[in-house]
């Protein structure tokens, strides 16, 4: 339910406020003086690798949004409309009003460097003020979320609708529901969710209670099994997947008997022969559906088809099996076969 919640608003004071980030300044907080001292003065920094990384994050960080913010923070007075370097410039001679002598570990000797590491009093004053008023309001919001969640949860038809709608608390509802019976809940019919598109965060989901969750079918028809019991959820996961083997085994069957006899059909209308026809392979020329037991079984495959189309001399076969698509020459006559596939060496398809 939690990754529903939205954050209350900050709470706004001039320039500052207090929300879900903290005490900010246009949504920027207090930095880490020292961060700062170790900016200013690079070249204090032992080691070249480590000033240059050092001059690397100040000019990142050296920007008028984060300059005020920072000003703002400590207390120092300035205009957020001058310009960069004279806000910078603000901030040096403001911090350098407070230095005191510090060993620097860096460095392994004393240096007179800056210190800003206290804000004004005033400032922290209204940080734990704001602070209070925003915690004790976002308390009353978070409740108020959660009831409307939960109404909102309780309303959705399907459990698939449920589980789409927040995994986490499908899981709590559903499985970890202080108002279901404990052995009922621990040994209760896995729960079947076809239709999911989060698939992947109820597996997460899963992992962290102790449920197991297992997929079963295919394409539209892919369900998930979820429950308690491991034995149980693979069990029907299982025979989902051979129902449903079964019931596409039969499709083909019927769609295989509709070919046949549309083309014992077509054949019965054709002129009868009085004598045996010679092999023609201009005959061959047409569209096959083709049929293969161990293809069909072995990838799920519902339909193979084969094109054979006559480009001047040659006859080349476009078929599909599902698992493979590709193109096939042949011909009456071996030499010319063999002939046909070297000059398909050379030749663009």
């Amino acid at each position: 339910m939690d990754e529903l919640i939205k954050p209350l608003p900050p709470i706004l004071n001039g320039k500052f406020q207090y929300g879900s980030s903290g005490f900010t300044v246009n949504g920027i907080g207090r930095e880490d003086p020292y961060e700062w001292k170790m900016l200013f003065y690079t070249d204090y920094i032992k080691g070249v690798r480590a000033q240059k990384q050092a001059r690397e994050r100040y000019d990142k960080k050296v920007k008028k949004t984060l300059l005020h913010a920072q000003l703002s923070h400590y207390g120092i007075a300035h205009k957020a409309s001058k310009p960069v370097a004279d806000l910078l410039q603000t901030f040096r001679i403001a911090m350098k009003d407070r230095k005191v002598s510090l060993i620097d570990q860096v460095a392994n000797y004393v240096l007179t460097i800056i210190q800003c590491d206290i804000a004004p009093q005033d400032l922290l004053d209204l940080e734990s003020s704001l602070r209070l008023e925003y915690t004790k309001a976002d308390k009353e919001n978070v409740s108020n979320q959660k009831q409307s969640i939960l109404a909102h949860y309780t309303g959705l038809e399907s459990l698939t609708a449920r589980a789409n709608y927040s995994p986490r608390l499908f899981i709590e509802q559903e499985f970890l529901s202080k108002d279901q019976p404990g052995e009922e809940s621990q040994t209760g019919a896995p729960i079947a969710l076809r239709g999911l598109h989060n698939r992947a965060s109820i597996h997460a989901a899963a992992e962290h209670t102790g449920l197991h969750a297992v997929s079963g079918g295919e394409g539209d028809d892919r369900t998930l099994f979820i429950g308690w019991d491991r034995d149980a959820v693979w069990s029907l996961s299982q025979q989902y997947s051979q129902i449903q083997r079964e019931r596409r085994q039969q499709k083909q069957e019927e769609e295989w008997k509709q070919a046949l006899e549309q083309h014992h059909n077509f054949v019965k209308k054709l002129p009868a022969k009085s004598h045996k026809q010679k092999f023609d392979i201009d005959s061959t020329e047409g569209q096959y559906m083709i049929r293969s037991r161990e293809i069909e079984l072995g990838w799920n495959i519902d339909s193979m088809t084969m094109q054979i189309t006559g480009l001047d001399d040659d006859w080349l076969a476009e078929f599909d099996l599902g698992v493979i698509t590709g193109l096939m020459l042949f011909d009456e006559d071996p030499d010319s076969l063999r002939a046909q596939w070297e000059e398909a060496q050379h030749r663009k398809f």
